[in-house]
């Protein structure tokens, strides 16, 4: 029997490694897609209590990003990463939440998701607050239905 050339056999590991690199490339990309996934998820949540909070503390707001750039608007804004707007959404004040322009996309994408979430749960909270318990949290069993006859005697 012939013994394989030198050449067949670095070929042949090639490709092994080159399976390898592959197999190390999809764990890698799955890994990102549920960082990402985990990343929005807490993003979400964190806007969900924070309207909570701001919700028991009377303030009744909306947020929406405004980008800003060091040295286009003077100094880098130190006295918090929000500040109002002057705008109003019937009773809600429009607060802007400060996010530097060059952050990253992802960032920013977590930003927006963050702010969703807070202005839907504001929104919820605002407009239904029989829902909701003294903590911002949904009382169970709540009737959504203004037709339900109540029980009892």
């Amino acid at each position: 029997m012939k013994r394989p050339q030198k050449s067949t056999l670095i070929i042949a590991a090639q490709f092994v490694l080159l399976g390898i690199c592959a197999i190390f490339l999809v764990w890698a990309l799955y890994q990102n897609w549920f960082l990402k996934l985990d990343a929005k998820m807490l993003s979400a949540e964190l806007g969900f209590r924070r309207a909570q909070e701001d919700f028991i503390r009377g303030h009744h707001w909306l947020y929406e990003i405004k980008l800003f750039k060091i040295g286009s608007e003077g100094e880098v804004p130190t006295k918090g990463i929000s500040e109002a707007t002057g705008r109003y959404d019937g009773p809600y004040e429009i607060r802007a939440l400060l996010t530097y322009e060059d952050s990253p996309s992802s960032i920013i994408d977590l930003k927006r998701d963050l702010i969703e979430a807070y202005n839907k749960h504001m929104r919820q909270m605002y407009e239904n607050p029989g829902w909701f318990d003294l903590n911002g949290f949904r009382i169970p069993n709540v009737r959504t239905n203004s037709n339900a006859k109540p029980s009892g005697k």
